[in-house]
């Protein structure tokens, strides 16, 4: 019989899985695995109708995905952001960001705000959150420049408004908040790597806390995070705070 490719694929044995596997190289973890997922597949597919007589070989080890770093904003891509924002006058879209970079909201948590879960004063103002993950209700104390879009914003409402939030078709959802943030990151010619998003937002919320020597245990708790361990990890320096670390040897 004609090597080709289909017979290859059809009678591969553990040796060529695992040369193809290497053939993959720096691919991303999830890649290959996505990858080998297909194959196996063809691979059970092939066994059923009867073209391949063996047992379908097992793969080999998967590699491991190791868990993303928080990736937090830029000082000058942040404020490259609010100048945006404020450029454009449009006061609802100027509280989102507000809100999720001073109070650190998931979008899911912003988008489902009420009018009756904020309690707004002159010299303070408190922010029910209760659709966090778990369901759990935590409340997020808000500063003097989240107070103020809030007051603004509460200016512009219909009085039968009920959540913050609106689209053009009713209550703005978290794709509408996605896109928001799509056309924002575009208007600042910012690349993939570069975008910002809700929770990029929500990640330099933290990071910036902590950089303020703010306690970790306060931190998790405004965030709403189930453990201490997921807080930590924005404890980690970036590439940025290296440089500016070791920039303190040219002294």
């Amino acid at each position: 019989m004609e090597t080709t490719l289909y017979s290859l694929l059809v009678d591969a044995t553990s040796i060529e899985l695992k040369s193809y596997k290497e053939y993959l190289g720096q691919s991303s973890p999830a890649t290959i695995q996505r990858k080998f997922i297909t194959l196996r597949r063809f691979l059970s597919w092939a066994l059923k109708e009867g073209f391949r007589k063996n047992p379908i070989p097992d793969s080999p080890n998967r590699p491991t995905s190791q868990p993303l770093a928080p990736r937090w904003i830029m000082k000058n891509d942040l404020k490259a952001l609010f100048r945006l924002v404020e450029k454009n006058g449009v006061k609802r879209d100027e509280a989102i960001i507000t809100l999720l970079f001073h109070t650190g909201l998931r979008v899911s948590e912003l988008v489902n705000l009420k009018w009756e879960d904020i309690e707004l004063g002159r010299y303070e103002g408190l922010l029910k959150v209760c659709k966090g993950k778990g369901q759990k209700m935590r409340l997020v104390p808000l500063n003097a420049v989240a107070r103020k879009v809030l007051q603004e914003l509460w200016t512009l409402k219909n009085p039968t408004d009920e959540y913050l939030f609106h689209g053009k078709r009713g209550r703005l959802t978290e794709n509408g908040v996605l896109k928001l943030f799509y056309t924002l990151s575009s208007s600042l010619n910012m690349d993939a790597k570069k975008r910002i998003t809700p929770h990029r937002l929500r990640h330099t919320f933290c990071k910036t806390l902590l950089d303020k020597k703010e306690s970790i245990e306060k931190v998790s708790t405004l965030a709403g995070h189930s453990s201490l361990t997921t807080t930590q990890k924005y404890v980690t320096p970036s590439l940025q705070d290296l440089g500016n670390s070791v920039k303190t040897l040219e002294d």
